[in-house]
């Protein structure tokens, strides 16, 4: 399940035009990195920041960006915590006064990536930063979207990866589509109005709802198919498939495991990294049983919005 992690807009007020004049834009991050969006970008996908997070980043390098940022956002999901006390705290204001910066509520701040994987938790703008500077320690470019919704003042900030369209890449598997993505936020509750796009700390691009609606895979039958057969061919490795199960056999099994929400956000550009997660997800389970299972059938069907993986195993 999706939490609804909010992004926090530090409010920013100026005492006068000509006391703002007094402070530089370098001065002003300088002294607010950590409460600023922009200022925080800079800073924290530096060369020197991403470079602490190098290590864990080659552990997940794959055999290109895509298979690169479904290693990257998998590792997040298992490792990273959302933190629901930081989430609850008010969002700081930034006051300007001349030269003078003060911060009010400053508990609430942007973690840089390092931070983030040894604290082993953060909020939406936590993740993404991570994600993204993972992804450059692998040479993929990154993107960061800030996303606007209809009557509230939070937003949200999520990673994204350019591929033959962009994909948003927010905190759990898989990475999905615009349009699935704006269909998601909507079943919770929320309108997407804009999202931002940002490189590092500059703002690239902008991205109406409609725009994103237009980038919208709506899973087929065609597609379950064609999942089924690449999950067949993964256990196939392991196992001979055998379509007359259970006749034959002195012992028989049934595994069910549903994917929550993974029919509504099925791309076909990630369907190998799909076929890979059910094929390990079910070899998981068979290894659980402490059986010697020699056969097996598979199938996949979609209900509502869940993928639903059934296997019968027999030996």
């Amino acid at each position: 399940m999706r939490r609804l992690l909010l992004l926090a807009v530090p409010l920013l007020f100026s005492l006068s035009c000509c006391l703002l004049a007094e402070l530089s834009r370098e001065e002003y991050c300088e002294k607010v990195w950590r409460y600023d969006l922009e200022c925080a970008l800079n800073y924290t996908l530096s060369e020197e920041e991403v470079a602490k997070v190098r290590e864990l980043a080659e552990s997940l390098r794959g055999k290109d960006c895509l298979d690169s940022s479904w290693n990257v956002l998998e590792w997040v999901e298992k490792n990273i915590e959302y933190d629901s006390w930081k989430a609850l705290l008010p969002s700081p204001t930034i006051l300007i006064r001349g030269k003078e910066v003060i911060v009010q509520n400053p508990e609430r701040f942007y973690q840089t990536p390092y931070e983030t994987v040894k604290l082993r938790k953060g909020i939406c703008g936590d993740y993404a930063i991570l994600i993204a500077a993972l992804l450059m320690n692998l040479g993929c470019e990154p993107f960061l979207i800030r996303f606007e919704f209809e009557g509230e003042n939070a937003g949200h900030l999520s990673a994204a990866i350019l591929l033959d369209q962009y994909y948003v890449l927010d905190q759990n598997l898989p990475p999905a589509d615009l349009g699935s993505y704006y269909r998601k936020w909507l079943k919770e509750g929320k309108r997407i109005n804009e999202g931002y796009i940002y490189s590092r700390g500059i703002q690239v691009g902008k991205l109406t709802a409609e725009e994103m609606r237009e980038f919208d895979h709506e899973l087929s039958e065609s597609d379950i198919r064609a999942l089924r057969d690449m999950v067949r061919n993964e256990l196939r490795q392991r196992m001979k498939e055998d379509p007359s199960i259970p006749v034959g056999y002195i012992e028989y099994a049934k595994l069910k495991i549903t994917l929550q929400n993974y029919a509504e956000l099925y791309t076909p550009a990630f369907s190998e990294k799909f076929a890979e997660m059910i094929a390990k997800d079910i070899l998981e389970n068979l290894k659980k049983s402490e059986r010697d299972w020699k056969a097996f059938k598979v199938e996949i069907e979609r209900k509502a919005a869940d993928l639903v993986v059934e296997v019968e195993l027999a030996r």
